[in-house]
């Protein structure tokens, strides 16, 4: 695979050496698609540049292991540019492991080139593939923002995600720690089997189908992800917002039946916060209803009941963990 580089050169990285699970074409594909990330490492090198590495492959497809062969005309901030690209480079699972040998040069060699760029429907986004991306966004954002992301995805001939990154982020979305986190996810998601291919899949992350709405572009349709409303939790104690976040926002769907339920009886809005205490166990020991300013009194002790259930982390240091978090609850269709 060769990949674009520039003053008319381009950047070759050939797998000399592959033996394991993984075929020369597979890690061949991985490489081009990491391209432009190597090319950026050998910026302003010398022609005659090159690089030997070689490196092991786990049966889980990360890059478990990386030694230095050989180097020519690379300093060595390039050297260890070129090493961490190599280091973060994701493969598809294969039985016992693949030890590769590689060759990074710049040569004249014609460009092999790569799949052309496929744009996936909304209805390519399987349910399943929402809930990782909800506690994403959860752990990463102190409130949900809302946005488009775009995701391209480079699959192998099994249908696993080889590769994953994000092109497109609204400013809302473009926390590091979010965007990490969902391209982790990505690599997760499975297609049909097939040839390689790359893929572009939108995704839009907001409160309701309503707002969801305002962020569709017609000519890049994306799938709709719900962000709940999330206001911000207090905690004091050895445990995290972030893992508090995390665990709550795990038994949303048990909140939600609780909304849906008093929604039979009669149309009802507003905040209910409530109380709770984290034992050093992780268990919750005691929970009341803070504030209901629904006028449903079943509805908070409803949310009091499932909170009560929840199982959190020790915390550190042992004792207690105090915390306060409220939900906002609005009937479909109302801002």
């Amino acid at each position: 695979m060769f990949l674009a580089a520039a003053a008319g050169m381009l950047l070759s990285a050939v797998p000399f050496s592959v033996d394991g699970g993984l075929s020369r074409d597979v890690v061949d594909d991985v490489l081009g698609f990491n391209g432009n990330a190597l090319n950026a490492c050998f910026k302003g090198a010398p022609k005659s540049a090159h690089l030997k590495y070689r490196f092991g492959v786990t049966p889980e497809g990360h890059v478990g292991s990386l030694g230095f062969i050989d180097a020519k005309g690379l300093d060595g901030p390039r050297v260890t540019c070129l090493g961490t690209v190599i280091e973060q480079l994701g493969f598809p699972s294969a039985d016992g492991g693949t030890n590769v040998e590689l060759t990074i040069k710049l040569s004249p060699a014609a460009d092999a080139g790569t799949p052309e760029l496929e744009a996936l429907p909304p209805s390519a986004f399987l349910p399943e593939w929402a809930s990782p991306l909800q506690r994403c966004h959860v752990r990463s954002e102190p409130r949900p923002a809302e946005g488009r992301l775009a995701f391209e995805l480079l699959t192998s001939p099994s249908g696993a995600v080889v590769q994953s990154r994000i092109t497109e982020s609204s400013p809302g979305l473009s926390r590091d720690e979010f965007l990490s986190c969902a391209k982790r996810e990505a690599l997760h998601w499975r297609f049909e089997a097939g040839p390689w291919r790359l893929l572009e899949l939108h995704v839009i992350a907001a409160g309701s189908e309503k707002a969801a709405k305002k962020l569709f572009d017609p000519k890049a349709p994306a799938v709709f992800v719900e962000v709940p409303y999330l206001a911000p939790v207090s905690a004091s104690g050895g445990l995290s917002k972030g893992v508090i976040l995390e665990r709550i926002h795990g038994a949303s769907p048990q909140i939600k039946a609780c909304y849906e339920f008093a929604l039979q009886e009669k149309r009802i809005s507003g905040k209910v916060s409530v109380k709770f205490t984290i034992g050093p166990t992780g268990s919750v020991l005691a929970v009341e209803v803070d504030e209901n300013s629904t006028g449903d009194v079943e509805l908070g002790t409803c949310i009091a009941e499932r909170i009560k259930r929840l199982s959190f982390p020790p915390p550190i240091g042992g004792g207690n963990v105090n915390v306060t978090f409220p939900w906002i609850f609005n009937p479909a269709g109302e801002e």
